[in-house]
């Protein structure tokens, strides 16, 4: 049996989270026996239903970091609990998922602790809340990462620069159901009675609400885009720490009643249905599933230039500058969504290689390639 450890920073409903689980319940079997490891315990209770329907342990301290206030020393302490788990377990594999290159810490602490294996895997591009001290530190990280024993692997070419610079990796995309996100009119029709939104028309934005994400702008465009469509509406799915700041936003440009903040939502794919227009306003990310997820359900999608090109795997996909004013943005919308008749494209999604099926047998590959060894 092939035992292996995916180490998360935490377990939300965040993007990085969804894609470990769904390859987790993929490959956990006999031969591969999958652990998740969170520094942070997890959000809801829910987390720990999913896995353990999926047959997966999750795994942690059990301490509580968000009472230690000094940062250096709550990430001393996580990595010193992770150092001492590892020690105490035997793992074949290591699969290390990285936001930032001071994650790299982590895969020192396996090493320390005699594991052979470890996966160094970024999920995230360039940030624009770094730190000063972090942007002085990240290139002693990145160096890290040219020892010799570490397995690369990102999820775009963008994320795999921002993490390691120019060495090589492999492409591990982040695959989604797509047959659970293609369109179906008639679940459109049952959601959009369910969201009391009628004949809008819909824009929507799904991600965690913080500076990344950048909602607070989508906000601003929306404001715009209601002058040239007073039907309009906007639906925003998800939490974080800039929720009551963006819904105080919405009430400052009086746009509060054409806004549906809908929180949490553990089945995004049926609010895809519900949208006429996806917009992806980020300041980064590693890839943009959600712009995959939107894709795969039929809606035009827009994306900032701080998304990865990769991220248009179909002609749904196109793309504006952060540096374009809010009313440029919307008249884009319109331009796009113009005359356009929706279809489901699952098809052209898989096709490009974005089903998770296929990625969990290509990372199966790796694993027992590895194991081998």
């Amino acid at each position: 049996m092939i035992r292996v450890l995916e180490k998360l920073r935490s377990v939300t409903n965040g993007g990085i989270e969804t894609f470990v689980f769904g390859i987790s319940e993929r490959l956990n079997d006999e031969d591969i026996k999958i652990e998740i490891y969170s520094d942070n315990k997890p959000e809801s209770q829910k987390y720990e239903d999913i896995a353990k329907s999926c047959g997966i342990r999750l795994r942690g301290s059990g301490r509580d970091y968000k009472a230690v206030r000094i940062k250096p020393l709550r990430m001393l302490l996580k990595w010193v609990d992770f150092l001492k788990f590892i020690k105490q377990e035997h793992y074949d594999i290591i699969h290390l998922h990285m936001c930032r290159p001071y994650d790299i810490l982590y895969a020192a602490a396996a090493r320390l602790a005699g594991s052979r294996h470890i996966i160094l895997h970024s999920h995230s591009s360039w940030r624009s809340d770094v730190s000063f001290p972090e942007k002085l530190a990240d290139p002693f990280f990145r160096a890290l990462s040219r020892k010799k024993g570490y397995h690369l692997a990102a999820c775009s070419k963008q994320a795999a620069e921002y993490m390691f610079g120019d060495r090589s990796f492999v492409l591990l995309k982040n695959g989604i159901e797509t047959d659970k996100f293609s369109y179906s009119p008639e679940l459109r029709i049952t959601e959009r009675e369910r969201l009391g939104i009628g004949d809008s028309f819909a824009v929507g934005n799904v991600g965690r609400l913080c500076e990344a994400k950048n909602q607070s702008f989508l906000l601003e465009i929306f404001a715009e885009l209601l002058k040239l469509r007073q039907d309009s509406i906007l639906i925003i799915a998800g939490d974080g720490e800039l929720e009551s700041r963006l819904k105080q936003k919405a009430e400052e440009l009086k746009i509060s009643e054409k806004v549906i903040f809908c929180g949490a939502v553990d089945n995004t794919s049926l609010l895809y249905q519900a949208m006429d227009c996806f917009v992806f306003p980020s300041n980064f990310e590693g890839l943009g599933i959600a712009a995959i997820e939107a894709q795969t359900a039929g809606l035009k999608t827009i994306c900032s230039d701080g998304v990865p090109r990769e991220a248009a795997v179909t002609e749904l996909c196109s793309f504006m500058p952060l540096k374009a004013s809010p009313k440029e943005w919307a008249e884009h919308i319109i331009s796009e969504c113009d005359g356009y008749v929706r279809r489901s494209y699952a098809k052209e999604v898989r096709t490009a290689g974005y089903d998770i099926a296929d990625t969990a047998k290509q990372l199966e590959k790796i694993y027992r390639s590895l194991a081998e060894e």
